[in-house]
């Protein structure tokens, strides 16, 4: 039974990355915010915040939104400086294109290493609040494919499924679901 992600899910239309707008709109649509109140908010996050400001533009890159041509290996640039900065989004995302060989040199040990880096990090903003980590609980859920699947890693069920329960207990819904998945086999 296929319980994780197959590697040509991206090609599916309903898998489709939408643009910036069309994220506002929809934010827009749950907080009741307009979408210019929703951009304002994210022009203050990207002027504060220079590791989300480099995410944010790597994945403008990466899916080819607000009149910039998809590039990844600019993308792939504007998440090594967010790697820099500390950024556990910005580690996942270029662990992506190395798994991918997209605008990097595929290289699976380097994602890993990028996806354990990440899962490092606080799987939270602060300890005051508990505003999610991006980027943790997904490193964590893709430590636990690799570890099932035995992509660039021995495949060892016990440490999927660590990474699994990390990610669950970090907010991710699809870990839990790979996780309760596992114990039913």
């Amino acid at each position: 039974r296929k319980h994780y992600f197959d590697r040509r899910d991206h090609l599916d239309p309903r898998n489709v990355q939408k643009t910036t707008r069309e994220q506002l709109k929809e934010l827009s649509d749950i907080t009741g915010y307009t979408v210019e109140q929703e951009e304002k908010f994210l022009d203050m996050i990207r002027k504060h915040d220079p590791g989300k400001d480099a995410v944010f533009t790597g994945h403008q890159y990466r899916d080819g939104d607000d009149n910039l041509k998809q590039n990844y290996e600019s993308a792939a640039k504007c998440y090594a400086k967010a790697v820099g900065l500390g950024n556990a989004e910005g580690m996942y995302n270029l662990s992506l294109l190395h798994q991918q060989g997209l605008g990097v040199k595929k290289d699976i040990q380097t994602a890993i290493q990028l996806l354990k880096q990440a899962a490092a990090q606080s799987p939270t903003m602060s300890d005051e609040c508990f505003i999610p980590n991006v980027g943790v609980a997904e490193a964590e859920h893709a430590l636990g494919l690799h570890y099932e699947t035995g992509v660039g890693v021995e495949m060892t069920y016990h440490k999927a499924a660590k990474w699994y329960q990390r990610a669950s207990d970090h907010g991710s819904a699809t870990a839990a679901n790979n996780l309760g998945l596992m114990y039913g086999d």
